[in-house]
């Protein structure tokens, strides 16, 4: 691990189409932070996933929560749940490269919070190679 942080997924799948990526991505990550999954999956996809996840991945359950919002429930689980201070919340179709991760880990130096934005290349309502245009 290289970067001092932790790096929480709150994951709540009813399917694992996805799952072959999600792993692969993860296998990754897990060199360069702590990763945590916080899994609301159903029993079934739980165990499926425990057994996927590669080894330094940690793979929890959800805390039981008031409220309906699973995905709060996940997040929350995995703050109480972080060995580190500053922590990553993720979701399961966001990807961070090296760059990306240590620029958001570092700005957690001088915030409490550090919300980044999504960027779409070509952004929508353009021509690709003509920034701006209208489509």
């Amino acid at each position: 691990m290289t970067v001092d942080a932790e790096y929480v997924l709150p994951l709540r799948w009813a399917d694992d189409a996805g799952l072959a990526e999600l792993v692969e991505y993860l296998t990754g990550l897990r060199e360069l932070v702590d990763v945590t999954v916080v899994d609301g999956s159903p029993p079934d996809l739980f165990s499926a996933h425990a057994r996927a996840l590669p080894a330094g991945v940690r793979h929890l359950p959800v805390e039981p929560r008031p409220g309906r919002n699973g995905k709060v429930a996940g997040v929350m689980s995995g703050i109480h749940a972080a060995r580190h201070e500053r922590v990553v919340i993720a979701d399961d179709d966001v990807r961070y490269d090296e760059g990306a991760l240590r620029a958001v880990v570092g700005m957690l130096d001088s915030a409490d919070l550090v919300r980044p934005q999504n960027v779409f290349v070509p952004a929508p309502g353009t021509h690709a190679g003509t920034p701006g245009a209208a489509s």
